[in-house]
């Protein structure tokens, strides 16, 4: 986890120009004044790329710490690997 842990944070801070003691894993990230729809869509876009995955809509719609970001994209990898 800590490669996904370090990845996601990286694509969310470089999204929204954040800085990293900003960042709480268990804050809610529509309480950041940078998150907004677009930078959702942003950090959900660059998170499909660097781990080669596909959120659905329900993701998108529950992706509001990066916690549960964390929880979708290891969820999602460990899915991958049982497939192959």
């Amino acid at each position: 986890m800590p490669i996904i842990e370090e990845k996601v944070r990286k694509i969310v801070l470089d999204v929204m120009g954040m800085d990293i003691n900003r960042i709480d894993h268990s804050k809610s990230l529509k309480d950041v004044e940078e998150w907004d729809s677009f930078n959702n869509l942003m950090v959900v876009s660059e998170i499909e790329n660097a781990f080669g995955i596909k959120f659905t809509a329900n993701d998108i719609y529950g992706v509001d710490t990066i916690s549960k970001i964390m929880g979708i994209v290891a969820k999602k990898l460990e899915k991958s690997e049982n497939k192959g």
